[in-house]
């Protein structure tokens, strides 16, 4: 397995992030190590507080001030043949000038995102001009294309409604809006789909693909869903205690999940329930990370853990060239197969 020649979009070099607590700093990322190439959808999954969300925070730094980056690098890629931007030297100023431009977020709770008394497209026009559209004419017909391309029926209609005067999908898909007036090369979707009714959330993920296709944009979606992360994603990432612990292809992590923990979140998934029979859960409860064991903290939750998985943290063995996991199951004295360690490819087990 050789080094990938896909410059990535962005990269997460061994992040460690904390919050500050009055009982100790919590760590909520530890050493996490991922790329989003170019062009593609990488979802995030796990449990809530498994730090999927704040990972993806802390590239436009939107996490609360007490959070503090104790290590690793955060870099984005403007081009493919150029240097990277270190996010984490960037000042009040540049980020600035970075978000909704570069790169766009948009978030579970759209209400918050939209202001209640302006209409959706006064606001989509005033970060069109934010943007850089000066001619307020031009601006306005932009704004009707991008809910055009959002499907929203009526644009006319819709852009003089609040908020409030919508649907939940089509509240979200004017917070898209917004999030594509600049042309950003990358989007952060955290939950987007988790408020919305089936029939949005079945439509909120096909505009993911069509958006990826048309505008050549780089996705990270951080979701609980494993349902919506196979759906769309190209990648897969599994995250638990603040770590990444397997990453793969949407097929491979589905049909042939190797760690732990992946293992019963998909189990877990209510699709799996039979009729009649209770829901499936992940069994205990998820980790306390004010003081973290160097071990893999999902062994205190399964049955079929040994000594070192509790005392010594597992590296990356590459099952494909697509395809890693971070636990000790994978070892050949366990496992029976020699799986090569994937570890110390640079920029991450799989780039």
């Amino acid at each position: 397995m050789g080094v990938s020649s896909i410059v990535p979009v962005l990269r997460f070099d061994a992040l460690e992030l904390s919050f500050a607590h009055r009982r100790g700093n919590i760590a909520a990322l530890r050493g996490v190590t991922l790329s989003l190439r170019r062009g593609e959808i990488l979802a995030l999954v796990g449990e809530s507080g498994c730090g999927k969300s704040v990972l993806l925070k802390a590239v436009l730094c939107l996490n609360p001030g007490r959070a503090q980056v104790t290590g690793g690098g955060l870099y984005y890629y403007p081009q493919a043949d150029t240097a990277p931007l270190d996010l984490l030297k960037l000042n009040a100023l540049q980020m600035r000038q970075l978000r909704g431009r570069q790169i766009a977020a948009v978030f579970q709770d759209s209400e918050l995102a939209l202001h209640p008394s302006i209409s959706v497209g006064e606001q989509i026009v005033s970060q069109l001009r934010r943007c850089g559209q000066t001619d307020k004419h031009k601006a306005t017909e932009r704004m009707l294309q991008l809910l055009t391309m959002l499907e929203l029926p009526d644009p006319v209609a819709v852009a003089q409604r609040l908020p409030s005067q919508l649907s939940g999908g089509q509240r979200q898909r004017c917070a898209l809006a917004i999030a594509l007036a600049g042309e950003p090369q990358v989007l952060l979707a955290d939950e987007i789909t988790s408020a919305l009714d089936p029939r949005a959330r079945c439509r909120m993920l096909q505009l993911l693909l069509q958006l990826k296709t048309r505008q050549h944009l780089s996705v990270l979606l951080v979701t609980h869903d494993l349902a919506a992360a196979a759906a769309v994603a190209d990648r897969i990432g599994v995250m638990y205690g603040g770590r990444l612990v397997e990453i793969g292809n949407a097929e491979e992590i589905l049909n042939m999940p190797r760690h732990p923990y992946t293992q019963v979140l998909i189990a877990a998934q209510p699709a799996a329930a039979k009729r009649g029979q209770p829901l499936p859960m992940v069994a205990g409860n998820a980790p306390l990370l004010c003081d973290p064991p160097q071990g893999d903290l999902f062994a205190l939750r399964d049955p079929q853990a040994r000594v070192i998985d509790l005392v010594q943290r597992a590296p990356f063995f590459a099952l494909s060239a697509t395809h890693a996991a971070a636990t000790w199951h994978l070892h050949n004295m366990l496992c029976g197969q020699n799986y090569p360690l994937a570890d110390t490819i640079p920029g991450g087990p799989l780039d």
